[in-house]
């Protein structure tokens, strides 16, 4: 229902104290509810500045992901399980200058939504 997006909307601003200082990433389709609802209606919402990348691009280079972190100092981030497993096997195997220069200081928020996405 309308009132309850407005409730989740209301309830990260309260709980995550996001604001228009904060951006955003997300490289799920916005067909999923994340990234509709927890990504684009709160961004808006809070005026958060908001990064998307294609799924594709992530999944050829998981590393990309958090590449693109670091570059845009992104404050909030998001992904399913297996996003999460992409990047540590790739951080795993990846050389010293594939990680250089990668600081995800900037992340203080990062939501794992758990379920699969099927693509």
């Amino acid at each position: 229902s309308h009132s309850g997006i407005i409730e989740h909307i209301v309830a990260e601003k309260e709980r995550g104290s996001f604001g228009p200082s904060d951006v955003s990433m997300n490289w799920l389709p916005m067909e999923h509810v994340v990234p509709m609802l927890t990504v684009h209606c709160c961004d808006v919402f809070h005026g958060c500045d908001s990064i998307f990348t294609s799924v594709d691009v992530v999944l050829a280079r998981p590393l990309r992901w958090l590449q693109l972190l670091s570059r845009y100092r992104v404050t909030k981030t998001w992904s399913p399980n297996f996003g999460f497993r992409l990047a540590a096997d790739a951080i795993a195997s990846a050389s010293g200058p594939q990680l250089r220069g990668l600081d995800l200081s900037c992340v203080r928020f990062w939501m794992n939504a758990g379920e699969q996405v099927t693509l």
